[in-house]
């Protein structure tokens, strides 16, 4: 219980961000707040990178949090409006289908591929024999979230 109520301002954020959205789409176009929203989803994963073992909630946990989920909210709700907008209403629920399906599969395959090299075990040389705790996280668990961040930000430079 107390980690899921940990994650409920993100949860916020994703809404606070979403309506947002919805106001800026039509005055500006989609691809302003796509692109700020990843932007701000990337800042966050940075902060959130950040973490040691000692980091409060409050003081560490929460603002990264917050931003990540004010970003997706705002790239995600931009781009399901425009991967919708331009098909007629025979069609809309084909398209939104569509647009779910694909980010069902892009997520699944993005899991499989950042799983795919975890991060090393913490062992000596001896394979017996384990280490004490780390009081600091590995590597590995640094490297996720900046390489899960890139491509999404990186993909909105294109044409």
């Amino acid at each position: 219980m107390k980690t899921g109520f940990a994650f409920v301002p993100m949860d916020l954020a994703v809404m606070v961000g979403a309506s947002g959205s919805s106001a800026l789409v039509p005055r500006i176009g989609p691809r302003i707040p796509i692109f700020i929203g990843l932007l701000l989803a990337a800042v966050g994963m940075v902060l959130l990178a950040q973490l040691e073992l000692t980091s409060s909630y409050a003081a560490n946990i929460l603002p990264g949090l917050v931003i990540v989920g004010f970003g997706i909210g705002l790239a995600v709700a931009s781009a399901l409006s425009a991967a919708t907008s331009g098909v007629g209403t025979e069609q809309s629920g084909v398209a939104s289908a569509f647009v779910n399906v694909t980010q069902q599969v892009g997520g699944a395959i993005g899991i499989a591929v950042l799983s795919a090299s975890p991060p090393p075990p913490h062992r000596t040389t001896s394979k017996a024999k384990l280490r004490p705790p780390p009081t600091k996280l590995p590597p590995g668990w640094r490297a996720t979230p900046r390489c899960s961040g890139g491509p999404p930000a990186s993909s909105q430079w294109g044409p």
